[in-house]
């Protein structure tokens, strides 16, 4: 997003996903399909982090197969937040037409949503502060990692000093993300956008999606990105990404 450029005001903020989320929940026809909860807290600012479950019965925990959808992570991946939330509307009020499906999946599985788990990124971008902001606002200091009470950020891309990238800071492969204030060698140049915190797990961001994913023992879950450089877009990735003996599978999204 060029500089002077102001989002378009259909993106939800965070004020505006949580009075969404809040006045769902006092929906009188929702009241057995839709159960909302606040899974954990952020690092800095301590803002809730919402989750919500679509099913039947969704106030019971029952013996179904369970997914998870995480509509963002990084802060400047606002289209994440949009996509969950239109399918948490369907879910909830699908067109006629598509009513017999939803009412099956609905009696079938418990779908859990998760509209944004970086509450504090995401009001960064919405304030105009950084467009490309990536991470949360941990508190860090250009002289190290420990706090100095200032809000160390760049408009650029990268160079932000504050914050740790969420998906660098999950115990699986946390060795290779970067060290704190580690340069960018790639022609990008997103230096300090992939910083994995000083021990995995040290977010509560992330504590909180690792707690939710070990209470529910989820069959899958699809997280939204949106790629600023355009290298990633429209793209669907699955797991694993070894360079031997097993390749991620890469398909088309069509959006």
């Amino acid at each position: 997003m060029i500089s002077g450029q102001v989002l378009d005001p259909r993106y939800h903020t965070l004020p505006e996903i949580e009075t969404l989320l809040d006045s769902l929940d006092q929906v009188e026809a929702y009241n057995n399909i839709y159960h909302l909860e606040t899974i954990g807290y952020s690092s800095q600012e301590n803002l809730p982090i919402k989750a919500v479950k679509i099913s039947d019965n969704a106030n019971v925990k029952e013996d179904e197969g369970r997914i998870l959808f995480l509509g963002q992570c990084h802060a400047e991946e606002i289209l994440g937040v949009e996509a969950v939330i239109d399918l948490m509307l369907f879910l909830l009020d699908p067109p006629p037409a598509e009513a017999q499906h939803v009412n099956f999946l609905r009696q079938n599985l418990e779908i859990w949503i998760v509209p944004t788990y970086n509450p504090e990124g995401l009001n960064v971008v919405h304030s105009g502060l950084d467009f490309s902001y990536r991470k949360n606002k941990h508190d860090f200091s250009p002289g190290g990692p420990y706090p100095n009470g200032v809000f160390d950020y760049d408009p650029s891309i990268g160079n932000d000093i504050d914050g740790v990238d969420f998906n660098r800071n999950y115990d699986f492969n946390w060795v290779f993300g970067d060290t704190f204030m580690e340069l960018d060698p790639s022609d990008y140049a997103a230096h300090y956008d992939y910083y994995r915190g000083q021990e995995p797990w040290s977010e509560s961001e992330v504590r909180a999606i690792r707690d939710l994913a070990l209470e529910n023992d989820f069959i899958f879950s699809i997280a939204w990105h949106s790629s600023r450089s355009g290298r990633l877009s429209e793209k669907v990735y699955t797991s694993w990404r070894w360079e031997v003996e097993k390749f991620s599978q890469i398909g088309r999204a069509h959006v």
